[in-house]
């Protein structure tokens, strides 16, 4: 037989926390032959992320390799000289990290940062260099190849960072190539289009692919093998299609059950219940006396907004103005779930941001409880904002880093100076009760809390104020599956609770599905088709809403 081009066997990786050794990895064992794709799949924390960055031996410095061997075409770098392992990365062992932006230089050309790679191993220089730049960027698809390599990351849309880091992956031409999440972030069309060209790149190298993902069923689309991996340990591996439809684990089967569908069906919980009462039970009567005559109206209208940016720099004959949104109307009713959906430049995060009042609308109309937001005073934009929370994709981004999990969730109530210090004390122990976080937290920090934890923080400080809107801007894109579903579920929970509205942005038709009363698909600023989940679901009309379908990870296999 031929020889891995990668091989694990009793791996063991432990973190030094303190004065305790903590065991991450256990025993884990691994193969991949050239031109093979074999996915590590698991939740944050499972140790897959872990696993990939000890066979490029890029552990933090209180991380060790405690037991195991790592072979590289049979040859054992588990403990190689630094020296060794430089000369390594990038020539025989490729990365693809998740986040494109964090992982290109923004001060440097998108070329520069390319060629870097080709010039510290000695593979080409100057001109030659160059022109080997412009052959990768044409390579992974990138149009007007020899501008957009002057061109900075800033100047990329998502998706082209992406194929940037992957042509920079590729350009030693390594045997092994790491794909860490590599699409975890880009919409699904965007995804489909640069795992396609991925996995036609690496077959004609004859490059082994290891991918790191928590998506089972994009992994069972686009690996040869599937091993998953639960609290360190590997507990099951096999053929894709094997684990797809046959999984032995019982967490195997928790993944498979937590990955939204094109058969999904809405989250209704059994009972919807009034208001709980709070010390901001009062803030409700005050704030919507002026719109409870009327409570068949919807609670917020759009009527044809706009959205116009000014070009600079824009040069002669081409347009000096890009509309972003496009004469677009719906209206969100009350205690309902509406979904803008569509990939990166639709318009979607740009309608929110409108609907909350944080861009100038060009023209149209946004009423929030039969107030126009263009026309609105000062105060009367405040006390609306205290009934429109929003939620961001990142909730570590979102989230101030010196404020702990109290301060941030108390932060809406000092700002509309609700509540007195010990009422908002109470009011943080009920909102974490709320969202199934315990007391304990209060004092935490952002980074001592997971990312589904720290998306609990940001919905509990979001709901501080007991808003009637919440606008959620794809909310669950960044989380894992498991993790992703008990916030869908938290939110659906809360909705009958709290007859709360939600504008629901996201790329994901499937989980769109999960969350919806009614969907409009946005592309190029315009509203293309409109309907329930279910129409939409059983007979898409238009074609990017096909396209949409099509493009979910694993459909077709599910």
């Amino acid at each position: 037989m031929t020889q891995p081009v990668l091989q694990i066997s009793g791996l063991k990786v432990a973190f030094q926390i303190g004065r305790q050794e903590v065991e991450a990895v256990r025993d884990v064992d691994l193969e991949i032959a050239a031109g093979q794709t074999v996915a590590l799949v698991g939740e944050s924390g499972s140790g897959k992320t872990t696993t990939a960055s000890t066979v490029n031996r890029l552990l933090p410095e209180n991380g060790r390799i405690t037991a195991g061997r790592i072979l590289i075409d049979g040859r054992d770098i588990a403990h190689l000289p630094e020296s060794e392992m430089i000369r390594l990365r990038g020539a025989g062992i490729g990365l693809v990290p998740q986040d494109p932006m964090s992982n290109l230089n923004p001060l440097l050309r998108i070329g520069q940062q390319i060629g870097e790679a080709l010039e510290v191993h000695g593979l080409s220089h100057g001109q030659a260099t160059k022109d080997r730049v412009i052959e990768l960027l044409e390579m992974v698809g990138i149009p007007d190849p020899a501008r957009r390599a002057r061109q900075y990351p800033h100047e990329f849309s998502g998706g082209m960072r992406q194929r940037a880091l992957i042509a920079m992956g590729l350009a030693c031409r390594p045997r092994l190539l790491i794909a860490d999440e590599p699409t975890s972030a880009l919409d699904v069309t965007v995804q489909r289009r640069i795992l396609d060209q991925l996995g036609q790149l690496t077959a004609e190298l004859g490059t082994a692919v290891l991918l790191i993902t928590h998506d089972l069923p994009l992994a069972a689309e686009r690996a040869d093998r599937i091993v998953v991996m639960h609290q360190g340990r590997v507990v099951e591996q096999g053929p894709s299609q094997d684990i797809l439809r046959h999984p032995q684990h019982e967490y195997t089967k928790q993944l498979l059950a937590a990955a939204p569908s094109l058969s999904s069906q809405r989250l209704r919980p059994a009972v919807v219940t009034s208001v709980v009462a709070s010390d901001t039970a009062d803030l409700r009567a005050a704030d919507r006396s002026d719109d409870q005559a009327q409570p068949a109206a919807p609670l917020v209208e759009v009527d044809h907004l706009t959205k116009i940016y000014p070009l600079r720099l824009a040069q002669a004959g081409q347009p000096s103005t890009f509309t972003a949104v496009d004469a677009v109307s719906f209206t969100i009713p009350r205690g309902q779930t509406v979904s803008l959906v569509g990939e990166s430049g639709s318009g979607k995060s740009t309608t929110a941001n409108m609907v909350l009042g944080l861009e100038e609308i060009s023209s149209g109309a946004v009423r929030f409880a039969g107030l126009d937001l263009a026309s609105a005073k000062r105060d009367q934009l405040f006390a609306m904002r205290r009934r429109v929370q929003p939620v961001f994709q990142d909730p570590f981004a979102s989230l101030d880093p010196r404020y702990s999990v109290a301060q941030s969730i108390a932060e809406p109530l000092r700002v509309h100076k609700v509540l007195d210090p010990a009422q908002r004390r109470r009011r943080v122990a009920e909102l974490l009760d709320d969202v199934a976080l315990p007391v304990s937290f209060a004092d935490r920090l952002p980074h001592e809390l997971s990312g589904g934890q720290r998306q609990r923080v940001a919905i509990a400080r979001a709901l501080a104020l007991e808003p009637d809107l919440v606008v959620l801007d794809e909310p669950v894109s960044a989380l894992d599956v498991l993790v992703q579903a008990q916030i869908l579920e938290l939110l659906a929970d809360l909705q009958s609770r709290l007859s709360l509205s939600y504008l629901f942005i996201s790329h994901d038709l499937a989980v769109v599905r999960l969350v919806s009363d009614q969907v409009h698909v946005m592309r190029r600023g315009q509203i293309v088709e409109s309907g329930t989940p279910d129409e939409l679901f059983a007979a898409p009309q238009h074609p990017y809403t096909q396209e949409l379908l099509a493009a979910i990870p694993g459909a077709q296999l599910i």
